[in-house]
């Protein structure tokens, strides 16, 4: 399942991430002491997208928008529940304005997947798409994943993902604070299950799904 927030336009300039506003926007959306904080994600959530480039920094003169997804149905019912509440109230100066389901269309067969900046590691290393096992890295973990969180080892170890115009992949570096997180853009041919490709792509690829890494999008097929 997904859901798609969109919120106010605003002039102001930015110069960092939002990671950190967004992940706040969310946790308030879902309340005080609410039991998906502080715990590992069985959700994805998108950067603030919409973003326009001015002088040194961006800014959302026509509007922001993110997407929020999970496989558990009870966290998106918490979610349309803290917004139709009134929990969360905007994001910077970006008031927010409504929300819509828009689920993945998963394809029969396939599917040309673009992500945002993800985030992957493999024991003790930070894996990027420069590294030669990128994609063995990101099936193994995204397997093991889908397996974690119910799915059966048959249907989870058919999933696939392959490099698509892998000369425009590219790695990113996003500061959190003190951190620089090194993450990478890439466009991926996903195949296998279908159930598992939807589970995939409504928990997020890598890490920190929670806090605005690993979002994919679906790109119309070729």
């Amino acid at each position: 399942m997904r859901v798609l927030l969109y919120f106010d336009n605003s002039i102001s300039v930015f110069k960092h991430p939002f990671n950190k506003k967004v992940n706040g926007f969310i946790n308030k959306v879902l309340g005080a002491n609410n039991k998906y904080h502080g715990k590992t994600s069985r959700y994805s959530v998108s950067p603030l997208l919409g973003a326009v480039k001015v002088d040194d920094g961006f800014s959302y003169p026509n509007g922001a928008h993110l997407y929020v997804s999970s496989d558990d149905s009870d966290f998106i019912r918490d979610i349309i529940y803290g917004l139709m509440e009134g929990r969360g109230t905007q994001i910077e100066d970006m008031r927010y304005l409504r929300c819509e389901m828009c689920d993945f269309n998963v394809g029969s067969m396939f599917d040309l997947v673009r992500t945002a900046p993800l985030l992957l590691s493999d024991k003790g290393r930070v894996v990027t798409v420069k590294d030669d096992d990128f994609t063995d890295v990101l099936v193994r973990k995204t397997r093991n994943k889908l397996i974690h969180y119910g799915m059966s080892e048959k249907v989870a170890n058919t999933l696939e993902f392959e490099l698509f115009h892998g000369e425009k992949a590219k790695t990113v570096a996003i500061p959190i604070g003190d951190v620089i997180n090194i993450g990478s853009k890439v466009m991926l041919y996903a195949k296998g299950n279908r159930k598992a490709r939807r589970m995939a792509y409504e928990l997020g690829l890598g890490k920190c799904t929670g806090f605005g890494f690993g979002s994919v999008t679906l790109n119309d097929k070729l």
